[in-house]
Protein backbone atom coordinates (compact mmCIF):
# COMPACT_ATOMS: atom_id res chain seq x y z
CA UNK A 1 0.00 0.00 0.00
CA UNK A 2 3.15 2.32 0.75
CA UNK A 3 4.00 2.63 -3.14
CA UNK A 4 0.16 2.92 -4.08
CA UNK A 5 -0.03 6.46 -5.79
CA UNK A 6 -3.42 8.28 -4.82
CA UNK A 7 -4.91 11.77 -4.06
CA UNK A 8 -7.61 12.64 -1.30
CA UNK A 9 -9.75 15.66 -1.70
CA UNK A 10 -11.26 17.33 1.30
CA UNK A 11 -14.10 19.43 0.88
CA UNK A 12 -15.17 19.55 4.24
CA UNK A 13 -15.89 22.94 3.93
CA UNK A 14 -18.97 22.77 1.80
CA UNK A 15 -21.37 22.78 4.56
CA UNK A 16 -25.14 22.89 3.67
CA UNK A 17 -26.45 23.93 7.12
CA UNK A 18 -30.33 24.89 8.16
CA UNK A 19 -31.26 27.84 10.97
CA UNK A 20 -34.44 26.85 12.78
CA UNK A 21 -36.88 29.68 12.94
CA UNK A 22 -39.50 30.28 15.54
CA UNK A 23 -43.12 29.36 13.92
CA UNK A 24 -41.70 27.73 11.22
CA UNK A 25 -39.40 25.32 9.80
CA UNK A 26 -36.61 27.62 8.05
CA UNK A 27 -32.72 26.98 7.45
CA UNK A 28 -30.00 29.07 5.38
CA UNK A 29 -26.93 27.61 3.58
CA UNK A 30 -23.66 28.94 5.23
CA UNK A 31 -19.82 28.59 4.80
CA UNK A 32 -17.92 28.90 8.07
CA UNK A 33 -14.76 26.98 6.86
CA UNK A 34 -13.43 28.61 3.65
CA UNK A 35 -10.33 26.30 3.33
CA UNK A 36 -10.11 23.13 1.14
CA UNK A 37 -7.63 20.88 1.85
CA UNK A 38 -5.73 18.37 -0.74
CA UNK A 39 -4.12 15.76 0.13
CA UNK A 40 -1.65 13.91 -2.73
CA UNK A 41 0.72 11.25 -3.18
CA UNK A 42 1.89 9.88 -7.15
CA UNK A 43 0.61 11.52 -10.11
CA UNK A 44 -3.26 11.69 -9.42
CA UNK A 45 -4.88 15.06 -8.89
CA UNK A 46 -8.23 15.92 -8.44
CA UNK A 47 -10.96 19.23 -7.34
CA UNK A 48 -14.16 18.96 -6.07
CA UNK A 49 -16.54 21.25 -7.30
CA UNK A 50 -20.42 22.61 -6.39
CA UNK A 51 -22.36 24.45 -8.46
CA UNK A 52 -26.12 25.45 -8.76
CA UNK A 53 -28.18 27.28 -11.39
CA UNK A 54 -27.64 30.85 -12.18
CA UNK A 55 -30.54 33.48 -11.89
CA UNK A 56 -32.00 36.38 -13.82
CA UNK A 57 -32.62 39.71 -12.05
CA UNK A 58 -36.46 38.74 -11.65
CA UNK A 59 -35.56 35.44 -9.92
CA UNK A 60 -36.11 33.22 -12.47
CA UNK A 61 -33.37 30.16 -13.96
CA UNK A 62 -31.08 31.74 -16.79
CA UNK A 63 -30.87 29.47 -19.91
CA UNK A 64 -28.65 29.61 -22.81
CA UNK A 65 -28.21 26.82 -25.57
CA UNK A 66 -26.06 24.55 -25.06
CA UNK A 67 -25.03 22.21 -27.77
CA UNK A 68 -28.20 22.88 -29.21
CA UNK A 69 -30.08 21.94 -26.13
CA UNK A 70 -31.78 24.48 -24.04
CA UNK A 71 -30.14 24.25 -20.86
CA UNK A 72 -29.81 25.91 -17.29
CA UNK A 73 -26.72 27.90 -16.89
CA UNK A 74 -24.66 27.12 -13.44
CA UNK A 75 -22.30 28.91 -11.49
CA UNK A 76 -20.62 28.52 -8.33
CA UNK A 77 -22.55 27.05 -5.10
CA UNK A 78 -23.19 29.67 -3.01
CA UNK A 79 -24.49 30.07 0.71
CA UNK A 80 -27.02 31.91 2.82
CA UNK A 81 -30.58 30.50 0.79
CA UNK A 82 -33.46 29.48 2.46
CA UNK A 83 -34.39 25.52 2.52
CA UNK A 84 -37.93 25.53 2.74
CA UNK A 85 -40.20 21.72 2.98
CA UNK A 86 -40.95 21.07 -0.89
CA UNK A 87 -43.97 21.50 -2.58
CA UNK A 88 -44.41 17.74 -4.23
CA UNK A 89 -41.94 15.07 -3.69
CA UNK A 90 -40.13 13.64 -6.99
CA UNK A 91 -39.14 10.44 -5.00
CA UNK A 92 -43.33 9.48 -3.47
CA UNK A 93 -45.94 10.11 -6.39
CA UNK A 94 -49.38 10.00 -4.85
CA UNK A 95 -48.34 12.18 -2.00
CA UNK A 96 -49.88 15.39 -0.79
CA UNK A 97 -49.14 17.62 -2.03
CA UNK A 98 -49.21 15.83 -5.55
CA UNK A 99 -46.26 14.94 -7.05
CA UNK A 100 -44.12 17.33 -9.12
CA UNK A 101 -41.75 14.78 -10.68
CA UNK A 102 -38.95 16.62 -13.25
CA UNK A 103 -38.03 19.62 -15.05
CA UNK A 104 -38.21 19.52 -18.74
CA UNK A 105 -34.72 22.02 -18.89
CA UNK A 106 -32.11 20.00 -18.83
CA UNK A 107 -29.02 21.09 -16.98
CA UNK A 108 -26.27 20.30 -19.69
CA UNK A 109 -23.08 19.33 -18.35
CA UNK A 110 -20.41 19.72 -21.32
CA UNK A 111 -20.17 23.76 -19.53
CA UNK A 112 -17.98 22.01 -16.95
CA UNK A 113 -16.34 20.22 -19.44
CA UNK A 114 -18.18 16.69 -19.09
CA UNK A 115 -20.76 14.72 -21.22
CA UNK A 116 -24.64 14.73 -21.60
CA UNK A 117 -27.15 16.19 -19.56
CA UNK A 118 -29.62 16.11 -16.33
CA UNK A 119 -33.00 16.78 -15.05
CA UNK A 120 -33.94 18.44 -12.23
CA UNK A 121 -36.67 18.83 -9.33
CA UNK A 122 -39.99 20.42 -10.99
CA UNK A 123 -41.09 21.17 -7.52
CA UNK A 124 -40.61 24.18 -5.26
CA UNK A 125 -38.03 24.91 -2.52
CA UNK A 126 -35.43 22.08 -3.03
CA UNK A 127 -31.79 23.87 -3.12
CA UNK A 128 -29.20 23.51 -5.54
CA UNK A 129 -26.06 21.37 -4.81
CA UNK A 130 -24.09 19.90 -8.06
CA UNK A 131 -21.35 18.15 -6.78
CA UNK A 132 -19.16 16.70 -9.79
CA UNK A 133 -15.25 15.67 -9.18
CA UNK A 134 -12.38 17.21 -11.52
CA UNK A 135 -9.51 15.10 -13.02
CA UNK A 136 -6.66 18.14 -12.69
CA UNK A 137 -4.18 15.51 -13.44
CA UNK A 138 -2.43 13.62 -16.41
CA UNK A 139 -3.66 10.22 -15.65
CA UNK A 140 -6.88 9.15 -15.53
CA UNK A 141 -8.29 7.88 -12.11
CA UNK A 142 -11.09 6.31 -10.28
CA UNK A 143 -13.15 8.59 -8.36
CA UNK A 144 -15.74 8.28 -5.18
CA UNK A 145 -17.53 11.13 -3.52
CA UNK A 146 -18.95 10.74 0.53
CA UNK A 147 -21.75 12.64 1.40
CA UNK A 148 -22.10 12.66 4.81
CA UNK A 149 -25.79 14.10 6.29
CA UNK A 150 -26.66 15.67 9.91
CA UNK A 151 -29.59 13.79 11.56
CA UNK A 152 -28.89 14.36 14.87
CA UNK A 153 -31.81 12.03 16.53
CA UNK A 154 -34.29 12.58 14.00
CA UNK A 155 -35.59 10.97 10.80
CA UNK A 156 -32.35 10.95 8.06
CA UNK A 157 -35.17 10.15 5.90
CA UNK A 158 -37.00 13.82 5.99
CA UNK A 159 -33.87 15.03 4.27
CA UNK A 160 -34.30 14.27 0.54
CA UNK A 161 -31.64 14.24 -2.02
CA UNK A 162 -32.02 14.61 -5.70
CA UNK A 163 -29.37 12.71 -7.29
CA UNK A 164 -30.67 12.09 -11.08
CA UNK A 165 -27.44 10.43 -12.31
CA UNK A 166 -27.05 7.82 -9.36
CA UNK A 167 -28.43 3.87 -9.27
CA UNK A 168 -29.16 2.72 -5.82
CA UNK A 169 -27.79 -0.70 -7.08
CA UNK A 170 -24.85 -2.79 -8.97
CA UNK A 171 -27.27 -3.79 -11.70
CA UNK A 172 -28.69 -0.79 -12.49
CA UNK A 173 -25.22 1.29 -12.99
CA UNK A 174 -24.68 0.79 -16.51
CA UNK A 175 -27.02 3.09 -17.09
CA UNK A 176 -26.01 6.07 -14.91
CA UNK A 177 -22.86 6.96 -13.82
CA UNK A 178 -22.72 6.68 -10.12
CA UNK A 179 -23.52 4.08 -7.76
CA UNK A 180 -24.66 4.67 -4.55
CA UNK A 181 -24.12 2.82 -1.45
CA UNK A 182 -26.06 3.56 2.04
CA UNK A 183 -23.34 2.64 4.93
CA UNK A 184 -25.42 3.77 7.73
CA UNK A 185 -25.53 6.32 10.30
CA UNK A 186 -21.97 7.22 11.47
CA UNK A 187 -20.62 9.91 14.93
CA UNK A 188 -18.67 12.98 13.58
CA UNK A 189 -18.16 15.44 16.80
CA UNK A 190 -20.44 13.45 18.66
CA UNK A 191 -23.23 14.25 16.27
CA UNK A 192 -24.98 11.33 14.24
CA UNK A 193 -24.80 11.78 10.43
CA UNK A 194 -26.11 9.29 7.43
CA UNK A 195 -23.15 8.36 5.38
CA UNK A 196 -23.58 7.86 1.70
CA UNK A 197 -20.54 6.71 -1.30
CA UNK A 198 -21.00 7.36 -4.75
CA UNK A 199 -18.69 5.51 -6.50
CA UNK A 200 -17.86 6.84 -10.08
CA UNK A 201 -19.49 4.36 -12.85
CA UNK A 202 -18.91 6.20 -15.83
CA UNK A 203 -21.31 7.97 -18.48
CA UNK A 204 -23.60 5.67 -20.06
CA UNK A 205 -24.29 7.77 -23.35
CA UNK A 206 -20.65 8.44 -24.47
CA UNK A 207 -17.45 6.12 -24.82
CA UNK A 208 -15.15 8.02 -22.62
CA UNK A 209 -16.18 7.63 -19.55
CA UNK A 210 -16.07 3.73 -19.02
CA UNK A 211 -15.84 1.15 -15.94
CA UNK A 212 -15.32 3.53 -13.76
CA UNK A 213 -12.53 5.64 -15.67
CA UNK A 214 -12.48 9.63 -15.21
CA UNK A 215 -9.55 10.34 -17.95
CA UNK A 216 -7.35 13.02 -17.11
CA UNK A 217 -9.23 16.88 -17.96
CA UNK A 218 -12.50 15.69 -17.65
CA UNK A 219 -15.40 16.11 -14.92
CA UNK A 220 -18.09 14.20 -13.55
CA UNK A 221 -21.78 14.32 -13.90
CA UNK A 222 -23.18 15.28 -10.31
CA UNK A 223 -23.41 12.84 -7.44
CA UNK A 224 -25.13 15.33 -4.90
CA UNK A 225 -27.57 17.17 -7.12
CA UNK A 226 -30.17 19.33 -4.96
CA UNK A 227 -31.17 19.19 -1.10
CA UNK A 228 -34.73 19.34 0.15
CA UNK A 229 -36.77 18.83 3.53
CA UNK A 230 -39.45 16.59 2.61
CA UNK A 231 -42.91 17.73 2.53
CA UNK A 232 -44.13 16.71 5.97
CA UNK A 233 -41.15 17.92 7.58
CA UNK A 234 -42.27 20.05 10.86
CA UNK A 235 -39.94 22.33 12.91
CA UNK A 236 -40.17 20.12 15.93
CA UNK A 237 -38.11 17.29 13.58
CA UNK A 238 -35.64 19.60 12.64
CA UNK A 239 -34.86 20.37 16.08
CA UNK A 240 -34.37 16.56 16.28
CA UNK A 241 -32.02 16.69 13.22
CA UNK A 242 -30.05 19.89 14.71
CA UNK A 243 -27.87 17.17 16.42
CA UNK A 244 -25.42 19.82 17.77
CA UNK A 245 -28.47 22.16 18.87
CA UNK A 246 -26.35 25.05 16.71
CA UNK A 247 -29.29 25.54 14.32
CA UNK A 248 -27.70 24.20 11.35
CA UNK A 249 -28.41 21.33 8.86
CA UNK A 250 -24.78 20.07 8.28
CA UNK A 251 -24.04 17.92 4.77
CA UNK A 252 -20.15 17.53 4.69
CA UNK A 253 -19.05 16.17 0.71
CA UNK A 254 -15.96 14.78 0.14
CA UNK A 255 -14.55 13.06 -2.66
CA UNK A 256 -11.34 10.44 -3.33
CA UNK A 257 -9.18 9.47 -6.28
CA UNK A 258 -7.01 6.67 -7.06
CA UNK A 259 -5.08 5.97 -10.02
CA UNK A 260 -6.32 3.46 -12.82
CA UNK A 261 -2.66 1.69 -13.29
CA UNK A 262 -2.55 -1.46 -11.57
CA UNK A 263 -6.10 -1.60 -10.43
CA UNK A 264 -8.85 -3.80 -12.67
CA UNK A 265 -11.97 -1.61 -11.33
CA UNK A 266 -12.56 1.32 -9.48
CA UNK A 267 -14.11 -0.20 -6.20
CA UNK A 268 -10.66 -2.46 -5.80
CA UNK A 269 -8.53 0.75 -6.43
CA UNK A 270 -10.51 2.94 -4.12
CA UNK A 271 -10.78 0.55 -1.50
CA UNK A 272 -6.98 -0.40 -1.70
CA UNK A 273 -6.25 3.25 -1.16
CA UNK A 274 -8.37 4.81 1.42
CA UNK A 275 -9.90 1.35 2.84
CA UNK A 276 -13.92 -0.33 2.62
CA UNK A 277 -15.95 2.73 3.58
CA UNK A 278 -17.91 1.30 6.77
CA UNK A 279 -19.43 3.19 9.39
CA UNK A 280 -15.97 3.27 11.53
CA UNK A 281 -13.81 3.78 8.50
CA UNK A 282 -14.33 6.95 7.01
CA UNK A 283 -12.79 10.29 6.97
CA UNK A 284 -14.58 12.01 9.27
CA UNK A 285 -14.46 8.12 11.76
CA UNK A 286 -13.81 9.45 15.35
CA UNK A 287 -11.69 6.11 15.07
CA UNK A 288 -9.85 6.31 18.09
CA UNK A 289 -12.50 7.20 20.81
CA UNK A 290 -14.97 3.98 20.55
CA UNK A 291 -14.98 1.79 23.43
CA UNK A 292 -12.15 -0.31 21.92
CA UNK A 293 -10.43 0.44 19.10
CA UNK A 294 -7.89 -1.21 17.26
CA UNK A 295 -5.64 0.76 15.12
CA UNK A 296 -4.38 -1.30 12.33
CA UNK A 297 -4.10 0.64 9.22
CA UNK A 298 -0.91 3.05 8.79
CA UNK A 299 -2.11 7.03 8.32
CA UNK A 300 -3.68 9.84 10.32
CA UNK A 301 -6.22 9.66 12.62
CA UNK A 302 -8.18 13.08 14.31
CA UNK A 303 -9.58 12.94 17.66
CA UNK A 304 -12.47 15.22 16.83
CA UNK A 305 -14.01 17.35 20.18
CA UNK A 306 -12.86 18.29 23.74
CA UNK A 307 -13.34 15.39 26.30
CA UNK A 308 -14.23 11.68 25.65
CA UNK A 309 -14.71 9.35 28.93
CA UNK A 310 -12.89 5.75 28.22
CA UNK A 311 -14.64 2.71 30.08
CA UNK A 312 -12.87 -0.20 28.49
CA UNK A 313 -9.74 -0.72 26.17
CA UNK A 314 -8.67 2.05 23.62
CA UNK A 315 -5.88 3.26 21.60
CA UNK A 316 -4.40 -0.27 20.50
CA UNK A 317 -1.91 0.52 17.70
CA UNK A 318 0.73 -2.05 18.05
CA UNK A 319 -0.28 -4.00 14.82
CA UNK A 320 -0.01 -1.18 12.22
CA UNK A 321 3.48 -1.88 10.09
CA UNK A 322 3.81 1.86 8.77
CA UNK A 323 4.10 5.15 10.28
CA UNK A 324 0.74 5.95 12.28
CA UNK A 325 -0.30 10.07 13.74
CA UNK A 326 -3.04 10.62 16.35
CA UNK A 327 -4.04 13.94 16.24
CA UNK A 328 -6.31 14.91 19.83
CA UNK A 329 -6.68 18.67 18.55
CA UNK A 330 -6.79 19.43 22.10
CA UNK A 331 -9.09 16.96 23.52
CA UNK A 332 -8.67 15.32 26.59
CA UNK A 333 -9.90 11.20 27.08
CA UNK A 334 -10.83 10.51 30.78
CA UNK A 335 -10.83 6.97 31.93
CA UNK A 336 -13.99 6.33 33.73
CA UNK A 337 -13.73 2.83 34.98
CA UNK A 338 -15.68 1.60 38.23
CA UNK A 339 -14.85 -1.68 38.47
CA UNK A 340 -11.81 -4.23 38.78
CA UNK A 341 -13.14 -5.77 35.78
CA UNK A 342 -12.65 -3.27 33.83
CA UNK A 343 -9.03 -3.84 34.04
CA UNK A 344 -8.75 -7.97 32.80
CA UNK A 345 -5.21 -8.13 31.12
CA UNK A 346 -4.54 -9.09 27.65
CA UNK A 347 -1.67 -11.05 26.89
CA UNK A 348 -0.21 -10.84 30.67
CA UNK A 349 1.07 -7.22 30.70
CA UNK A 350 -1.41 -5.34 28.87
CA UNK A 351 -4.09 -4.38 30.58
CA UNK A 352 -7.58 -3.41 28.79
CA UNK A 353 -7.64 0.01 30.19
CA UNK A 354 -3.97 0.76 29.01
CA UNK A 355 -3.46 3.01 25.81
CA UNK A 356 -1.05 1.11 23.69
CA UNK A 357 1.32 3.36 20.90
CA UNK A 358 3.50 0.71 19.54
CA UNK A 359 3.50 -0.97 16.35
CA UNK A 360 4.34 -4.52 14.87
CA UNK A 361 7.87 -3.67 12.97
CA UNK A 362 8.97 -0.37 14.62
CA UNK A 363 6.90 1.49 12.43
CA UNK A 364 7.02 5.41 13.92
CA UNK A 365 3.76 6.04 16.26
CA UNK A 366 3.15 9.76 16.56
CA UNK A 367 0.60 11.36 19.20
CA UNK A 368 -0.10 15.48 19.05
CA UNK A 369 -2.17 17.36 21.42
CA UNK A 370 -4.14 15.39 23.62
CA UNK A 371 -4.62 14.88 27.52
CA UNK A 372 -5.19 11.76 29.31
CA UNK A 373 -6.88 12.14 32.85
CA UNK A 374 -9.23 9.64 35.23
CA UNK A 375 -8.97 6.29 36.38
CA UNK A 376 -6.81 4.22 34.03
CA UNK A 377 -3.59 1.90 33.14
CA UNK A 378 -0.66 3.18 31.71
CA UNK A 379 -0.22 4.97 28.64
CA UNK A 380 2.28 2.55 27.02
CA UNK A 381 4.93 3.88 24.56
CA UNK A 382 5.70 0.96 23.34
CA UNK A 383 4.60 -2.05 24.86
CA UNK A 384 6.20 -5.72 26.63
CA UNK A 385 6.38 -8.82 24.18
CA UNK A 386 9.74 -10.59 25.70
CA UNK A 387 12.63 -9.03 27.30
CA UNK A 388 14.20 -7.48 24.49
CA UNK A 389 11.62 -5.72 22.72
CA UNK A 390 12.45 -2.79 22.01
CA UNK A 391 12.05 -2.00 18.64
CA UNK A 392 9.16 0.92 19.01
CA UNK A 393 10.11 4.42 18.23
CA UNK A 394 7.52 6.84 19.29
CA UNK A 395 6.67 10.85 19.70
CA UNK A 396 4.59 12.72 21.92
CA UNK A 397 4.15 16.09 21.04
CA UNK A 398 2.30 18.58 23.85
CA UNK A 399 0.01 15.15 25.36
CA UNK A 400 -0.30 15.10 29.06
CA UNK A 401 -1.01 13.00 31.73
CA UNK A 402 -2.25 14.63 34.51
CA UNK A 403 -3.81 13.38 37.66
CA UNK A 404 -4.71 10.30 36.65
CA UNK A 405 -5.68 7.68 39.33
CA UNK A 406 -3.83 4.36 38.05
CA UNK A 407 -4.40 0.74 38.52
CA UNK A 408 -1.13 -1.77 39.19
CA UNK A 409 0.42 -2.82 35.67
CA UNK A 410 3.60 -4.40 35.52
CA UNK A 411 6.65 -5.50 37.06
CA UNK A 412 5.95 -4.07 40.40
CA UNK A 413 5.34 -0.40 39.78
CA UNK A 414 1.88 1.34 38.58
CA UNK A 415 2.91 4.60 36.40
CA UNK A 416 1.10 6.48 34.53
CA UNK A 417 3.00 6.41 31.33
CA UNK A 418 5.82 3.51 30.64
CA UNK A 419 8.19 3.35 27.99
CA UNK A 420 9.58 0.31 25.21
CA UNK A 421 11.80 0.79 22.75
CA UNK A 422 12.93 4.68 21.63
CA UNK A 423 10.46 7.43 22.89
CA UNK A 424 10.69 10.98 22.50
CA UNK A 425 8.53 13.21 24.69
CA UNK A 426 8.62 17.57 23.01
CA UNK A 427 6.54 20.05 25.36
CA UNK A 428 4.84 16.98 27.22
CA UNK A 429 3.13 16.98 30.83
CA UNK A 430 3.24 14.01 33.17
CA UNK A 431 2.56 14.19 36.82
CA UNK A 432 -0.35 13.60 39.92
CA UNK A 433 -0.54 9.94 39.50
CA UNK A 434 -1.67 8.36 42.22
CA UNK A 435 -3.03 4.67 43.33
CA UNK A 436 -7.01 4.35 42.14
CA UNK A 437 -8.75 3.16 45.39
CA UNK A 438 -10.06 0.15 42.64
CA UNK A 439 -6.26 -1.22 43.18
CA UNK A 440 -6.27 -3.09 46.65
CA UNK A 441 -3.90 -6.09 45.47
CA UNK A 442 -1.17 -5.39 45.42
CA UNK A 443 -0.34 -2.18 46.89
CA UNK A 444 2.73 -1.38 44.34
CA UNK A 445 4.43 1.61 44.38
CA UNK A 446 2.66 4.43 42.17
CA UNK A 447 5.35 6.81 39.25
CA UNK A 448 4.48 9.78 36.94
CA UNK A 449 6.37 7.37 34.41
CA UNK A 450 8.71 4.38 33.70
CA UNK A 451 11.54 3.62 31.23
CA UNK A 452 12.24 -0.30 31.50
CA UNK A 453 14.81 -2.19 30.13
CA UNK A 454 16.80 -1.85 26.79
CA UNK A 455 14.24 1.72 26.55
CA UNK A 456 15.31 5.25 25.22
CA UNK A 457 13.82 8.16 26.59
CA UNK A 458 14.48 11.53 25.80
CA UNK A 459 12.56 14.35 27.51
CA UNK A 460 12.08 17.22 26.15
CA UNK A 461 11.12 20.60 27.44
CA UNK A 462 8.79 18.80 29.52
CA UNK A 463 7.16 18.43 33.10
CA UNK A 464 7.69 15.31 35.00
CA UNK A 465 6.56 14.15 38.54
CA UNK A 466 8.79 10.87 39.11
CA UNK A 467 10.43 9.05 36.35
CA UNK A 468 11.38 5.71 37.57
CA UNK A 469 13.98 3.99 35.37
CA UNK A 470 15.43 0.68 35.41
CA UNK A 471 19.33 -0.50 35.48
CA UNK A 472 19.39 -0.79 31.67
CA UNK A 473 17.49 2.06 30.29
CA UNK A 474 18.35 5.12 28.83
CA UNK A 475 17.14 8.40 29.68
CA UNK A 476 18.03 11.93 28.67
CA UNK A 477 16.52 14.78 30.47
CA UNK A 478 16.70 17.73 28.01
CA UNK A 479 17.19 21.52 27.94
CA UNK A 480 14.24 22.79 28.90
CA UNK A 481 12.83 19.86 30.96
CA UNK A 482 12.01 19.59 34.73
CA UNK A 483 11.55 16.57 36.36
CA UNK A 484 11.09 16.51 40.40
CA UNK A 485 12.45 12.94 41.07
CA UNK A 486 14.33 10.47 39.22
CA UNK A 487 14.49 6.86 40.80
CA UNK A 488 17.14 3.72 39.55
CA UNK A 489 15.44 0.59 40.11
CA UNK A 490 19.30 -0.61 40.50
CA UNK A 491 23.12 -1.31 39.73
CA UNK A 492 23.53 0.61 36.39
CA UNK A 493 25.07 -0.84 33.16
CA UNK A 494 28.29 1.31 33.23
CA UNK A 495 29.00 0.19 29.43
CA UNK A 496 25.91 1.71 27.91
CA UNK A 497 21.75 3.23 28.91
CA UNK A 498 22.23 5.35 31.58
CA UNK A 499 20.99 8.84 32.70
CA UNK A 500 21.87 11.84 30.91
CA UNK A 501 21.11 15.36 32.19
CA UNK A 502 21.70 17.89 29.91
CA UNK A 503 22.52 21.76 30.40
CA UNK A 504 19.58 23.72 30.68
CA UNK A 505 17.58 20.81 32.71
CA UNK A 506 16.34 20.81 35.90
CA UNK A 507 16.33 17.56 38.58
CA UNK A 508 14.64 18.23 41.46
CA UNK A 509 16.47 14.97 42.51
CA UNK A 510 18.12 11.43 42.28
CA UNK A 511 17.28 8.70 44.35
CA UNK A 512 19.60 5.97 44.55
CA UNK A 513 18.76 3.77 47.10
CA UNK A 514 18.15 0.53 44.57
CA UNK A 515 21.71 0.64 43.95
CA UNK A 516 24.02 -1.60 45.58
CA UNK A 517 27.00 -1.49 43.83
CA UNK A 518 28.28 2.27 44.11
CA UNK A 519 30.66 1.25 41.01
CA UNK A 520 27.60 0.41 39.19
CA UNK A 521 26.27 3.84 38.07
CA UNK A 522 26.00 5.41 34.76
CA UNK A 523 25.29 9.12 35.12
CA UNK A 524 25.86 12.29 33.79
CA UNK A 525 25.19 15.91 34.67
CA UNK A 526 26.30 18.53 32.42
CA UNK A 527 27.64 21.82 33.25
CA UNK A 528 24.52 24.32 33.45
CA UNK A 529 22.26 21.34 33.98
CA UNK A 530 20.46 22.00 37.55
CA UNK A 531 20.10 18.61 40.52
CA UNK A 532 19.07 19.49 43.64
CA UNK A 533 20.22 16.63 45.87
CA UNK A 534 20.99 12.89 45.67
CA UNK A 535 18.69 10.75 47.92
CA UNK A 536 19.71 7.36 49.19
CA UNK A 537 18.19 5.20 51.44
CA UNK A 538 16.48 8.36 53.23
CA UNK A 539 20.06 10.38 53.43
CA UNK A 540 20.22 13.29 51.48
CA UNK A 541 23.91 14.16 49.56
CA UNK A 542 24.87 17.24 47.58
CA UNK A 543 26.23 15.04 44.37
CA UNK A 544 26.97 11.86 43.36
CA UNK A 545 30.59 11.89 44.46
CA UNK A 546 29.60 12.49 48.01
CA UNK A 547 27.25 9.60 48.30
CA UNK A 548 29.92 7.46 46.74
CA UNK A 549 32.18 8.69 49.25
CA UNK A 550 30.10 8.42 52.44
Amino acid sequence: MSKLKKVLLMCTAYVLVAALAIGGTIAYLQDDDSDVNVMTLGNVSIAQHEYERATNADGSYKTDTIDGVTSYVLKDFTQGKPLLPIVGDPNEPGNSPAYAGFDNTIVRMTQVDSYGGMQVFAGKNAQDKFVTVENTGKNDAYIRTLVAIECGTGNPALIGTGDRCVAADQAASSTMPWIEYEIGKIVIDNNTYLLFEYVYRGASDVNRHVNGILPAGDTTYPNLCQVYLKHNATNEDMVAIDGNGNGTLDILVLSQAVQVDGFADAETALNAGFGDITATNHPWANTIVADEVGITEAGTYDLNGDVYTIDSAYFHTQKVTAPVTINGNGATVEGVATSVDAFQWEGGTIPAMSAIFSSADGSKVTVNDLTFTGTMSAVSLGHYVNSSSNWYNTEFNNVDIVNTEVVSFSAGISPAACVYGTAVLNNCNVYGTTLSELDTDPMWPVYDIAAVNYSDLTVNNSNIGSLYMWNQAKVTVADGSDVETVIVRGNMNTSKYGLTIEAGATVGAIDLSAIANKTKINITIEDGATVGKIIANGVEYATITDWQNA
